[in-house]
């Protein structure tokens, strides 16, 4: 018997009127997604946010409670605004070591406009985010 999948918890980071995506090419697939990963054991998911996000982007972030809590893939999904963000995106930990042309991670800057052209995944998250009011949240 198999556990559940660990759930995962991502951290919406806006610059300059826009939002750093994760860029993966996997499997034959392409599609973005927003920066965070596994929450652990014994972890939050506000603390699983802002280490996932330290790890996968070099940048220091700031969160509050979760603005999105989705359910995919047996999983529960939480959603948080980088209220204060600190450093330059670079791609590190995990990623950066399995970065291959086979399975590929880039961290990509896009237009908050674009948002709804991109092929954001799950599909739930990418409705969401297109028609989200961004004003309120800081750069």
């Amino acid at each position: 018997m198999t556990a559940p999948p660990a759930d995962r918890a991502a951290v919406f980071i806006r610059r300059d009127g826009k939002l750093l995506l994760l860029y993966r090419k996997k499997a034959g697939r392409v599609y973005d997604a927003v920066p965070g990963g596994t929450v652990e054991p014994g972890e939050s998911p506000t603390q699983a946010a802002v280490r996932e996000i330290r790890e996968e982007t070099g940048l220091a972030v700031k969160v509050h409670g979760p603005v999105l809590t989705l359910q995919n893939q047996d999983r529960t999904e939480y959603y948080f605004d980088a209220w204060e963000v600190k450093g330059e995106a670079v791609l590190g930990g995990e990623e950066a070591e399995r970065n291959s042309a086979r399975n590929r991670y880039v961290l990509m800057w896009i237009e908050l406009e674009a948002l709804s052209r991109r092929p954001i995944m799950p599909p739930e998250l990418r409705e969401w985010m297109a028609t989200r009011d961004w004003s309120g949240l800081g750069d």
